[in-house]
C-alpha cells in the first residue's frame, strides 16, 4: 500500500499540473480555443508522464533510498530522474500528438520538465511521512520521545 501511495502522489500531480499548465500555454497561443486544446493535450501529457514518473520515483525509493530520508541527494536524484523521464517519454508523445510542430513540442516539454522537477523535490518529504506513518522509516529516537509525539 505504501508503494501505491508513492506512485499515486506523482501521478495525480502530473495530471493536474498538465491540465493547468497546458491550458495556460494554450491561452497564450490562442485565447479560448487554445485553452481548451492546451488543457486536453496537457492532460494527456500529464497523465502519461505522471504515470511514468510515479513508477520511476517509486522504484528510486524502493531500490536506492529505502527507508527514505529527506536528504539533498534524494531530492536532487528525484528531480533529475523526473526531468529525464519527462523528456524521454514526452518527446515522442508530443511529436505524435502534434505532428512534430516545434512550438507545440519543445516549449511544453521544457515547461513540464521544470514543473515536474520542482514537484519531485517535495517527494522525499512525502515518502518519509508515509514510511513514518507505517513506522517503517529509520527515525532518530530521543530519550524524551513521548513528549514530542
Amino acid at each position: 500500500m505504501i508503494w501505491w501511495k508513492l506512485f499515486w502522489w506523482m501521478t495525480w500531480r502530473g495530471v493536474v499540473s498538465g491540465i493547468g499548465l497546458g491550458a495556460l500555454y494554450g491561452t497564450i497561443l490562442a485565447l479560448v480555443i487554445g485553452a481548451v486544446f492546451g488543457a486536453v493535450f496537457g492532460g494527456i501529457l500529464g497523465l502519461v508522464t505522471g504515470i511514468i514518473n510515479g513508477i520511476a520515483l517509486m522504484l528510486l525509493t524502493r531500490f536506492r533510498f529505502n527507508p527514505p530520508h529527506n536528504t539533498p541527494q534524494f531530492r536532487r536524484s528525484a528531480s533529475v530522474l523526473v526531468a529525464l523521464c519527462t523528456f524521454i517519454i514526452g518527446l515522442p508523445l508530443m511529436n505524435q500528438i502534434t505532428a512534430g510542430t516545434f512550438a507545440f513540442v519543445v516549449p511544453p516539454l521544457i515547461i513540464a520538465a521544470v514543473v515536474y522537477g520542482s514537484i519531485a523535490r517535495r517527494f522525499p518529504a512525502f515518502a518519509v511521512e508515509v514510511f513514518v506513518d507505517k513506522e517503517l522509516a529509520a527515525v532518530p529516537v530521543r530519550r524524551d520521545d513521548q513528549f514530542y509525539r
